[in-house]
Formats: C-alpha cells, structure tokens, sequence
C-alpha cells in the first residue's frame, strides 16, 4: 500500500525485561558457550570503537531470550562503556549481581536502552 511507503523515523521502543537470575547467573559461569550464542565484533565509526555489534544471535539463546536482535550495537552496561570484549564478559559477571541492568545500544541506527530487573 502507498502508506506504508511514506518515510517514517523508526521509533525503538524502550524495552524492559525480567530475567531469571539463576538464568543469568547459568549463562555467565560458562563464557565461551556465553560467547557462541552471539557473535559480537567491534562497531567502529569514524575510527573511534563505539561499542560491539551483534552479528549473529543464536535463536532460542541466552541472547534472543533477552531481547537482543541481529544487528545491535552494545555500546554500555551500566554506563559504563564497552570498549574490548573482555569488558564485556566481564560487566556480565559483574550485573549478576545487581537488580536492575540498563544495556544502551544502537538499533537501526536508533539509541534504545535495555532494562532487565533481576529476580
């Protein structure tokens, strides 16, 4: 139809999740299985590493179940910035931890943030 035609700024809908702990807690006591359900690779704009786009996200995943998509570019957790993977297991083993966990990304050219509370 000619009105799904018209340009229109996609709008990320902010997303909010409950995560089983234990889920959580499961997923990051093994890193590298942690590491086959997504495939994460730098995101580099302009020269400056703006986080780590996610290039493959294995369905059923710990990844998918937390609402990450293909495509998605992880640029905090917590605030604080992403800047090498190990950082980013490593702020997993840290949110383990905490009862709410904001993941900033980029979607689709898009800033949307993720908020997990964990029971």
């Amino acid at each position: 139809s000619a009105a799904s035609a018209a340009p229109s700024p996609a709008v990320v809908q902010p997303v909010k999740r409950t995560l089983d702990r234990r889920e959580v807690e499961q997923a990051v006591s093994d890193p590298s299985k942690l590491l086959m359900q997504a495939h994460a690779v730098p995101y580099i704009q302009n020269g400056v590493l703006q986080g780590f786009r996610l290039d493959f996200v294995n369905p059923g995943g710990f990844f998918d179940k937390a609402g990450f998509q293909y495509g998605d570019v992880i640029q905090r957790i917590n605030g604080v910035e992403i800047r090498d993977p190990g950082r980013l297991l490593g702020m997993f083993n840290q949110v383990v931890n905490e009862r709410t966990v904001k993941v900033d990304i980029l979607r689709a050219a898009q800033k949307a943030t993720l908020t997990y509370e964990l029971r």
